[in-house]
């Protein structure tokens, strides 16, 4: 889950009721996710996130053993997330990547364009029925790293997700099939925005509990689990994670703030 943990967002209002506070009710709280740590025998990673005044991401801190590894800037337009800016500091003095983002009338996203040294990458994002369908990303210096990305929902979460990649003709062809299994409770990554598309735990209602790898002929590759303890709101507050060839422990921490 921590592949692309840039997506931190709002997961739920709590349910206290004030006065509004020229138009704001500032009573009503919104418990968000405000760090992961994710510790193995060989590293201990840090993900700091903190929101505007809106309760919009602002900033994600990202750091590996005590060093910064990158931070993420995140900018808007009133309530409309326009880009989002990487620096290797903590002053955010030296720019090393950036994401800009597109969104329809609906606000869901269309289009992302992402700058990483030399790569420039065009994510383009299908949708059907409320729900993301599909994505490509588009290397222009690099197409033979091409991808395209189909959906398959059960209910609220993406549960089969098939991968294309480019042949010696520059065909998309099936690359294999990844099959996830989710429990029933809160998903701390709940989407405000989709900063991010590499990890589907952004899109998902739940958490996912496993994740099934296959080839293009259906055979199995790898198989990678969590187990989660959850709060008695249902949100996960520690957790396990076994990728077969390392494993190790999540710890999910929360604050509860009023929008200003």
């Amino acid at each position: 889950m921590l592949a692309s943990v840039v997506g931190f967002v709002s997961c739920k209002k709590d349910d206290n009721t004030g006065d509004d506070n020229n138009g704001v009710d500032t009573s009503k709280k919104e418990k968000l996710l405000t760090q992961v740590k994710m510790t193995t025998p060989l590293s201990a990673k840090v993900i700091d996130a903190s929101y505007n005044d809106a309760l919009n991401l602002d900033k994600v801190k990202s750091s590996s053993d005590g060093s910064i590894v990158s931070v993420k800037k995140y900018n808007y337009n009133g309530s409309l997330l326009v880009d989002c800016k990487w620096y290797s500091d903590e002053a955010m003095t030296n720019q090393i990547g950036s994401n800009s983002y597109t969104f329809n009338a609906s606000g869901q996203l269309t289009k992302m364009i992402e700058i990483d040294g030399a790569d420039t990458i065009t994510y383009t994002v299908s949708w059907n029925s409320g729900k993301i369908s599909e994505y490509t990303a588009i290397n222009a210096s690099a197409p033979f790293t091409d991808t395209r990305h189909v959906f398959e929902w059960t209910g609220d979460n993406v549960t089969k997700e098939t991968l294309y990649e480019r042949d010696s003709t520059g065909n998309f062809v099936s690359a294999g099939y990844n099959i996830f299994t989710l429990d029933d409770k809160i998903n701390p990554y709940t989407i405000k925005y989709i900063p991010e598309l590499e990890d589907v735990s952004f899109f998902n209602k739940n958490n996912i509990l496993k994740i099934e790898n296959f080839d293009p002929s259906g055979n199995p590759i790898a198989i990678t689990t969590f187990t989660y303890v959850y709060d008695d709101k249902g949100y996960p507050v520690t957790g396990t994670f076994d990728y077969g060839y390392i494993s190790g422990q999540y710890e999910f921490k929360y604050g509860e703030f009023s929008k200003q």
